[in-house]
């Protein structure tokens, strides 16, 4: 490490080092500069903006949303589920949240049809936002399980895969599904 011996010429150090306020602001000066240079170097151009978090869409029923969010998570309905509502954010990343309901008989072929291996298991949560006016707060009796599902065809990145089953009526279960990649 180089002393203000090595930097100052030759018979400025000896009078000028000798005093503490010199030596000081050389200090501060020398501070400033690295803080300046570590802010600088924090963030690259366009970063701010990659950063920004998009607003999540209204609550939607729209069938080409829905049809977009199945396609997007590998999700097969049977033919007794209907999506209640859908969500969806866009940016870097994506999320869908749905919400279905679905006989109870159905729940599993909704699973097993859909890819999900890992079997549901209860959990009291907490859990990710459901769509809105979905609350899973106030439920009594909640199931999930998650998986990943490996880009392929037109997926190019890994989807992330969560699902909670509310059963607190137990003849009218509602799926909740988020998928997003990271």
């Amino acid at each position: 490490m180089q002393t203000l011996t090595h930097i100052l010429p030759r018979g400025v150090c000896s009078s000028f080092c000798r005093h503490p306020l010199p030596r000081v602001i050389i200090d501060v000066m020398l501070m400033l500069g690295v803080a300046a240079t570590i802010t600088a170097c924090g963030t690259e151009p366009g970063q701010e903006d990659r950063m920004r978090q998009s607003k999540p869409t209204e609550v939607t029923t729209d069938h080409a949303v829905i049809d977009e969010a199945l396609s997007f998570g590998g999700i097969v309905l049977p033919p007794s589920a209907r999506v209640l509502a859908v969500q969806h954010d866009k940016g870097i990343d994506q999320r869908y949240r749905l919400a279905i309901g679905i006989d109870p008989d159905s729940v599993e072929t909704l699973l097993s049809g859909s890819g999900f291996t890992t079997p549901l298991e209860p959990d009291s949560g907490p859990f990710m936002a459901p769509v809105d006016g979905f609350d899973l707060t106030t439920a009594t009796t909640v199931s999930a399980t998650s998986d990943t599902l490996a880009p392929q065809g037109e997926r190019t990145s890994t989807v992330f895969r969560r699902v909670a089953v509310n059963q607190s009526e137990p003849m009218e279960p509602v799926v909740h599904l988020w998928l997003f990649t990271t």
